[in-house]
């Protein structure tokens, strides 16, 4: 570029240009309308190579520039079509080759201009992973701008000066300053105003370095507080992959992981508030963006915690004889499901409103993740276990292994006749199991023998591990060594396998 500074021109003419620039100032500030800024800003919309801007005064420059700083869309739109550096290009080559680009004030004022611009549409401006020349004649002609400037306008010198918010390297900004420094301090330093898109987007990643410092279910004022900030801005994107709030998720659940540990119902609130119930169906695409491994171990999480509630407080049985012991059997088996989906009987939908309000609403806010069976007394629950999966009932209903899933998990109502109705001989049911001989009659008392328990464990140990033993699946007050012992000895007796 040319030397713009070897000749001023007379007085009046500077005056002009005066005049000029305080109008640009306004422009700079927001302070744009009237008939003169409708005009350009249906010039810069219509811009293409074919249609160039053909300028004729300053104050037309000033308008453009304006126009670009106030409207983020038309900045995005010329940058898609590849117009954006090509118009940028057309404003300095114009104030290069007119008089008054040789006075410092209009220089001083064309250079505040480009960096207002710069930091007021940062978000366009960031270097993109699919394009990383996009916008290179901006930056390269700001930084020439800004080395050029001889002014003293605060704001340019510290950027100037601070070539990393240039570049764009705005962790090495911050890396300048102490992890405790007021963000309003830095804000001040970097002479930054609160609404530019670059201060924004510091504060940004002032909150993802102070989200990575977290320990697991850390919770206090500070973590709640950044929780709230994070959701403020929870759509703006903050790298190639994800948006703020989905890269908080996937931070969280990655420090869960590593623990090995389910997160407090505050982290898990977040979440929620973040991305929605990963077992929803309106949540998939966000969830594909917060990572594989965190959504399916979440869901594990969830459905774990679901299937709990499901066997201890959702439905105690309500007349089902042998409930206690569908409870303490599929209680031994939690820990090792992957999804579950549960299915309330009219009665169960029933007593879960009356009983537990709270859980009630939860149960209500996501039909798709929990759902009602057209049934009065039963209630089933779908369990994934990985390899395999299982739908199990209250009451007189069987208990079926299936290869596969063999319903639709989005579907808000079941009628127990679409699971149960299959053979055996079916490509996705592998085997079922009636509820038979949990105890049997002895004198004038029942005996517990554990019959249906001991198959089923048998049969699904062939995929599991570690081994669910008999002592698991029996009743705290069945574990006396003489009633163990009667166990055992029936199981035996009658041709069945108790390793």
């Amino acid at each position: 570029m040319p030397d713009f500074y070897q000749n001023y021109p007379t007085a009046q003419f500077q005056a002009a240009v005066t005049e000029a620039t305080a109008k640009l100032n306004q422009l700079g500030n927001g302070a744009m309308a009237g008939q003169a800024y409708e005009m350009m800003l249906e010039r810069v919309s219509n811009y293409t190579i074919e249609n160039p801007m053909n300028f004729q005064e300053l104050r037309e420059v000033t308008l453009a520039l304006g126009v670009l700083t106030q409207n983020e869309n038309i900045v995005q739109d010329l940058q898609n079509m590849e117009l954006f550096d090509e118009l940028v290009e057309e404003i300095l080559d114009f104030v290069e080759h007119v008089d008054a680009a040789h006075i410092p004030t209009v220089i001083s004022r064309i250079t505040k201009r480009l960096l207002l611009l710069y930091y007021q549409r940062y978000f366009s401006f960031e270097h993109s992973v699919e394009n990383p020349e996009r916008n290179e004649y901006f930056i390269r002609s700001l930084k020439y701008w800004l080395e050029s400037y001889q002014d003293t306008n605060r704001m340019v010198l510290v950027a100037k000066e601070t070539t990393d918010l240039i570049s764009g390297d705005l962790e090495a900004v911050l890396a300048n300053f102490a992890d405790d420094e007021p963000l309003s301090n830095i804000q001040q330093k970097l002479r930054l105003d609160s609404s530019f898109e670059i201060f924004i987007r510091l504060r940004l990643l002032r909150l993802l370095v102070k989200l990575r410092t977290l320990q697991c279910n850390q919770n206090d004022d500070g973590v709640q507080n950044l929780f709230a900030e994070i959701m403020e801005h929870k759509n703006v994107r903050v790298n190639a992959h994800r948006f703020l709030a989905e890269e908080g998720v996937h931070l969280l659940l990655g420090l869960c992981i590593e623990a090995n540990v389910i997160p407090i119902e505050q982290w898990q609130n977040f979440i929620f508030g973040a991305v929605g119930d990963p077992r929803a169906q309106r949540n998939q695409h966000a969830w594909q963006r917060v990572g594989e491994e965190q959504k399916s171990w979440f869901v594990g999480v969830l459905s774990r915690g679901d299937l709990r509630e499901f066997l201890e407080t959702m439905t105690d049985g309500q007349g089902d004889e042998i409930y206690q012991y569908r409870k303490q059997f599929w209680l031994q088996y939690v820990d090792y499901a992957v999804n579950a989906k549960i299915m309330l009987g009219k009665n169960a939908y029933r007593k879960l409103r009356s009983q537990n309000p709270d859980m009630w609403q939860r149960f209500n806010s996501s039909p798709e993740t929990y759902s009602r069976l057209e049934d009065t007394e039963r209630s089933c629950v779908f369990i994934d276990f990985g390899g395999f999966c299982v739908i199990e009932g209250t009451h007189s209903a069987k208990l079926r292994v299936y290869k596969s899933t063999p319903i639709q998990l989005t579907n808000k109502w079941y009628r127990y006749t679409e699971f149960y109705n299959q053979d055996v001989s079916s490509f996705v049911l592998l085997k079922d199991f009636v509820h038979t001989s949990s105890e049997i009659p002895f004198g004038q008392k029942n005996i517990p023998t554990y019959t249906w328990q001991n198959n089923v464990r048998v049969y699904l140990n062939h995929w599991l591990d570690p081994k669910i033993k008999l002592n698991n699946i029996v009743l705290p007050e069945h574990l006396d060594p003489r009633i163990m012992a009667r166990i055992r000895d029936y199981l035996v007796r009658h041709g069945h396998i108790i390793h």
